[in-house]
C-alpha cells in the first residue's frame, strides 16, 4: 500500500458527526491488525460528536498547512478528503512525519 493509499484510508475511515445526525466511524476497509483480533469481543460502536470548535487533543498545531501536500505529490483524492474534513493546519507530529514518509524515509 502506498503512502497516498494509506493517507486516503485514514481519511476515509474517519466519519464525523455533524450537529443534526450521528454517524458511526467505519474502518471496515482497513487491513486487519493484531489489535483488531484482540478487540474482536468488543462489539460497541464508537461515536464522535463534533461541535463548532474542535480542539485537537494531545497535538499542537503548526504553521504547516495541508495545502502544501499538493506540491509534494499527494493524490487529489487524499487532498479532497482532507479538505472535506476541514483540516487546514498540521499538528507537530503530522508536520514532522508526513514529509519524510513522502520521501520514502
Amino acid at each position: 500500500m502506498t503512502l497516498n493509499q494509506s493517507l486516503m484510508a485514514i481519511c476515509l475511515s474517519l466519519t464525523f458527526v455533524n450537529e443534526q445526525e450521528e454517524e458511526i466511524i467505519n474502518d471496515e476497509d482497513l487491513p486487519s491488525t493484531a489489535i483488531d483480533k484482540y478487540n474482536d469481543n468488543n462489539t460497541e460502536e464508537t461515536k464522535i460528536e463534533i461541535t463548532d470548535s474542535i480542539t485537537p487533543s494531545g497535538g499542537h498545531l503548526t504553521s504547516v498547512s495541508f495545502e502544501s501536500l499538493s506540491e509534494r505529490g499527494v493524490s487529489d483524492l487524499t487532498l479532497k478528503a482532507i479538505n472535506e474534513m476541514k483540516l487546514t493546519t498540521m499538528t507537530e507530529i503530522q508536520a514532522k512525519s508526513i514529509g519524510p514518509l513522502l520521501e520514502g524515509r
